[in-house]
């Protein structure tokens, strides 16, 4: 299985910069889902935050919460996969791109 997308949750605290800490009670249970279901983070090249509230630097909020997941079938199946996550244009999101053949 692959995942790839908006999880809409940071998985932990360095996943996220500004304003109020991540909340642990989902972190915990977006964790304990993924960790059931033996799905691991694809490592991947470009910014580390994938959303931003688009504010000025006094009132800005970074994370990452788009990314993707996979088996480790998966990851057998596909092992030069790279994730990229693209530079945001006119969104509040970094959009994502999944190579699973990248050239050498």
């Amino acid at each position: 299985w692959l995942a790839v997308g908006d999880f809409n949750e940071v998985n932990i605290s360095t996943e996220k910069m500004g304003c109020s800490p991540v909340n642990l009670s989902h972190y915990l249970g977006f964790s304990d889902c993924i960790n059931n279901m033996n799905m691991v983070d694809l490592s991947l090249v470009g910014p580390k935050f994938t959303w931003s509230n688009l504010q000025s630097v006094d009132s800005l909020i970074l994370e990452r919460l788009d990314r993707a997941r996979a088996t480790t079938n998966w990851k057998v199946s596909f092992p030069k996969n790279i994730v990229y996550h693209l530079p945001r244009m006119s969104s509040d999101r970094c959009p994502i791109l999944m190579d699973t053949n990248p050239p050498k």
